[in-house]
């Protein structure tokens, strides 16, 4: 047997084939990791659990609703809540998003009626301006 005689230049080019395969196979790691990666991102889902009014003034300011009511009717079905001072009341008996359109109905601490309006469904609050 007879050794062959490996030239320089054929131990460089079989150093670059193999850097280069080397490099194609990193690369096919990475974009491996990087597609494991975006499909274990979760996606941010803040939602309200209980459907929320907001009552506002003109100017967008929370209004002062001190001793305030809220009713929400759909068919024979009512559900109340009272207001905070900041303008904040929660329908503790109903998960957002709602399936139904409600009608809203506002009353002051003397219970006279100051804003009515029809909630849509897929809602998680409303904004009742007056």
């Amino acid at each position: 047997m007879t050794a062959k005689k490996v030239t320089p230049s054929k131990v460089q080019a079989q150093k670059a084939q193999m850097a280069k395969k080397a490099l194609l196979a990193r690369k096919a790691l990475l974009a491996k990791k990087v597609r494991l990666v975006a499909g274990k991102k979760r996606k941010v889902k803040q939602t309200f659990f209980y459907f929320v009014v907001l009552a506002v003034n003109f100017n967008n300011r929370p209004k002062s609703t001190t001793d305030f009511t809220a009713t929400l009717t759909r068919g024979s079905q009512t559900y109340n809540a009272t207001f905070d001072d900041t303008g904040v009341a929660v329908f503790y008996d109903i998960r957002t998003l709602t399936n139904f359109s409600y009608v809203l109905r506002i009353n002051n601490e003397d219970n006279e009626q100051v804003f009515q309006g029809t909630v849509p469904a897929n809602r998680e609050f409303y904004i009742a301006q007056f």
